[in-house]
């Protein structure tokens, strides 16, 4: 709900909506936070991805200036989002063991940082996208890309300090999508 249909529907000022929806956002978060079970598991399928949100500097060209979010997501809807400093292994695979339950299938980009996640007691399934979309097998990211487009359409104007607050209640809204 936008803070302009919070101030309608309630009756309060600006201030005040925009300090509940500050409130909300935070509660997510803590919520997701607190939460200590893993998505994925034996016979389930997680899918992972990077992605940076910003924008290009002098909007123009391919360099992007903003943040990067490491995100995983099941067949389920439960999902992680994190924001991360760099997108290498060593970076990663702490967040992939404290997120995702050994077993689990895991479908992602051929990215170097998922290189071995075999050894780590996952089942690991590459797509190439410089050369495919869809592999052999028939497994794809196209969840978690969708997911990505998602959670950056309303990031217009989410100041830094509200970020994370921002991706909790991305990932709360997509795990309830269609509940209620």
């Amino acid at each position: 709900m936008s803070q302009e249909n919070i101030r309608h529907e309630v009756n309060v000022s600006e201030h005040t909506a925009v300090d509940w929806d500050s409130f909300c956002q935070e509660t997510c978060k803590m919520t997701l936070l607190e939460r200590e079970d893993k998505i994925g598991g034996q016979g389930k399928t997680v899918q992972i991805d990077e992605s940076k949100f910003g924008k290009r500097k002098y909007h123009r060209g391919h360099k992007v200036e903003g943040q990067w979010v490491f995100r995983g997501i099941e067949e389920s809807r439960r999902s992680f989002m994190v924001t991360v400093e760099k997108r290498d292994q060593k970076t990663l695979l702490p967040l992939i063991h404290h997120h995702i339950a050994k077993g689990s299938t895991i479908i992602s980009d051929c990215w170097k940082a998922y290189v071995n996640l075999e050894k780590h007691r996952y089942v690991h399934k590459c797509v190439n996208h410089s050369k495919e979309f869809v592999n052999a097998d028939d497994d794809h990211t196209n969840k978690i890309e969708g997911h990505w487009r998602q959670a950056k359409m309303p990031n217009f104007g989410v100041q830094k300090s509200m970020f994370s607050s921002h991706l909790a209640l991305v990932a709360i809204r997509t795990q309830r999508k269609g509940l209620v």
